[in-house]
């Protein structure tokens, strides 16, 4: 015996009223999911550029601290030598200490925008050989990115850039 609220004409499956609401609901949600996958996607690669930013800037510093303070031979020095527009390599001498590869080791897609030079070396008395800004950008986002200014004479290091989350442009002095 059926159950009374179950009409007898009917025999299984689905209304085309039933099909289609489905298929609406199943077209609607990826469209409000992508917006905010856009914003998401953003903000990982400004955590992205941050952290490249972040790491280059720290190796300034060694190289600055390593000319001050180690004594070496004249040919000795320490530097920062940029290869292409996808990272750089921290030596000391000629010798090829550590190579950083934007993509490899922070799995970013930053580049390099500007070089006003491909090497930069410290005096002993930590000012710059040559000073000028470089400028980091992330490659699927161009509007995000970052200035490093290498300061003439006191070889202080200044960031700024555009702002990742929506702020306003920022500056951040790294040196003391």
């Amino acid at each position: 015996m059926l159950h009374p609220l179950v009409w007898k004409g009917r025999r299984g499956g689905f209304l085309l009223l039933e099909v289609w609401l489905a298929l609406f609901a199943c077209a609607l949600f990826p469209t409000m999911l992508i917006p905010g996958c856009r914003g998401l996607l953003r903000c990982v690669a400004s955590l992205q550029l941050d952290t490249v930013t972040d790491g280059f800037v720290v190796n300034l510093h060694r190289i600055r601290e390593d000319s001050m303070f180690r004594t070496r031979p004249a040919g000795q020095y320490a530097s920062i030598d940029l290869y292409g527009s996808e990272g750089y390599s921290v030596m000391i001498g000629t010798h090829e200490i550590r190579r950083y590869d934007f993509l490899r080791d922070y799995g970013a897609a930053v580049q390099f925008s500007s070089l006003p030079r491909r090497t930069i070396r410290f005096t002993t008395q930590g000012a710059p050989k040559y000073t000028g800004v470089y400028t980091l950008r992330h490659r699927v986002y161009p509007d995000l990115y970052r200035f490093v200014e290498i300061q003439p004479v006191s070889g202080r290091i200044k960031v700024t850039g555009s702002g990742g989350f929506g702020e306003a442009a920022g500056t951040k002095n790294v040196s003391s």
